[in-house]
């Protein structure tokens, strides 16, 4: 009795408040109530007194100036008291797929699917060229459906296999073929929170443009090999005497389990992943209640049914319960921030403050052109990300703000340009998680990751450029 009163104690109020918080912003999503609406606003500002203690100091400055000047917004417009109220609760959906999107990643774990990546990294690999060009691609597989965990995963997973090259810094070589190749499928997986947001915001269709994206995507990996194969040499020591890559090859291929259980492993991951992503297109096209609402309704069921299938339900739950415990408490920065610019912003709407905004951006455009303005679109995200603001609230708040039609660009070049600039921000962002979590892998500054990024994040901003120019 005792044991069970410790257990139920040791769960943490953050978790109880944001695991409650969560429920009620998916009923309010269903039913679309007022009462429920009114509730989630309560939950919002009970979420952000939780959070606001335990944030880091970047986290606090900027939800303070956020909440500060929405309030004064509001003060000045002579705002009745329920509107204080209700103005809270925006970027709840942001929060919910932040939450729940972990959960897809469930059955890689239990599944043991990592063991997969590691084996082919560790036995086929014919050249550093060849095992580069593995990595990027398997982490841009990855990050289709797996987002931040695919970092963790693809190192430790590759770790061994580039060992065994004769590179000048395995650090450099790990982390931009990792990074490079995580960032790209954020230009159009609807796992990516960016993607929701982009294309709830601007209302342009997620499927009209996948095509485009998509493409984008896989010429941007094709750009990213392309460079490393110009570049190669200055990430390899000469060969010793003796060393052959082939004989690396060999050496590891004896020691390995059977060839056909690896690729029946990665066969069933690769249909997955389509099942997934086509479930999401289908969802979006038959009931159009946004990608962000779209993601989040499929990720549980899915991941459970897929875990179920490879007959880990037992498994699924433990890691779903462990999530939850102990993972939603460690999201205070994101709650606090983006509840209280979610604030911020409804406060500019109600009061009409946001057309200020877009008239000033609109000044800009119409003094350089719309030619140059679509351009530098792409950088905005990526100034404000070295400020220390996250991607998705960076481009939350641009989108929110800024009008495509008096800005005389479409709002699919809006799209593009958003997320163009949100894959940049993943490459280039010090302050981001991306950088922090690989900086904390392989022993490095953020700055330094950062530093390995530049070239290829120009030459990729380039490419978008021309599209967007071309549309």
């Amino acid at each position: 009795m005792d044991s069970k009163k410790g257990k139920a104690a040791s769960i943490p109020l953050r978790t109880v408040v944001y695991s409650v918080s969560i429920g009620v912003f998916l009923l309010s999503t269903v039913f679309a109530a007022e009462l429920f609406s009114t509730i989630l606003s309560i939950a919002a500002i009970v979420c952000i007194a939780v959070s606001l203690p335990q944030s880091g100091k970047i986290a606090g400055s900027l939800s303070t100036l956020f909440l500060g000047i929405g309030f004064f917004v509001l003060w000045q417009s002579d705002v009745s008291t329920s509107t204080y109220l209700t103005s809270f609760g925006g970027m709840f959906n942001l929060l919910a797929l932040f939450s729940i999107i972990p959960l897809i990643a469930v059955p890689i774990r239990v599944g043991g699917y990592s063991e997969t990546i590691r084996h082919i990294l560790e036995s086929r690999i014919k050249s550093p060229a060849h095992l580069y060009r593995t990595i990027s691609f398997y982490s841009f597989f990855l990050s289709c459906f797996m987002n931040l965990a695919t970092l963790p995963m693809m190192y430790y997973s590759v770790k061994k296999a580039v060992e065994q090259y004769p590179l000048k810094s395995t650090s450099q070589f790990t982390s931009i073929g990792i990074i490079q190749g995580f960032a790209l499928p954020i230009l159009w997986t609807p796992i990516a929170p960016i993607v929701g947001v982009v294309f709830d915001l601007t209302h342009v269709n997620w499927l009209s443009m996948l095509p485009i994206l998509l493409g984008l995507s896989v010429a941007g990996l094709l750009l990213n090999w392309a460079l490393f194969q110009i570049n190669q040499k200055k990430f390899l020591h000469s060969l010793p005497d003796g060393y052959s890559a082939a004989g690396v090859e060999i050496a590891a291929a004896v020691s390995t389990p059977d060839d056909q259980l690896w690729k029946h492993k990665l066969r069933q991951m690769s249909i997955a992943v389509l099942l997934f992503i086509t479930s999401i297109a289908l969802l979006e096209y038959l009931f159009p209640i946004g990608l962000i609402t779209t993601v989040i309704i499929l990720t549980i069921p899915f991941s459970l049914l897929w875990s179920m299938f490879l007959k880990q339900g037992k498994a699924y739950f433990k890691e779903t319960l462990g999530h939850f415990k102990n993972q939603l408490p460690k999201m205070s920065d994101q709650f606090a921030i983006f509840l209280s610019a979610g604030f911020f912003v409804t406060a500019l709407q109600i009061t009409g403050s946001n057309q200020s905004i877009n008239q000033a951006v609109t000044s800009l455009d119409h003094l350089i052109g719309s030619t140059a303005f679509i351009m530098i679109l792409p950088l905005i995200p990526l100034l404000l990300a070295f400020l220390g603001m996250h991607p998705a609230l960076a481009i939350g708040l641009l989108a929110e703000s800024l009008d495509p039609v008096t800005l005389g660009i479409t709002p699919e070049q809006m799209a593009l340009a958003l997320l163009g600039g949100a894959v940049s921000t993943f490459l280039l962002g010090p302050f981001n998680a991306t950088s922090g979590i690989m900086a904390s892998i392989v022993k490095v500054s953020p700055f330094r990751i950062v530093s390995w990024n530049v070239g290829y994040s120009l030459a990729f901003l380039i490419l978008i450029a021309i599209t967007l120019l071309m549309m």
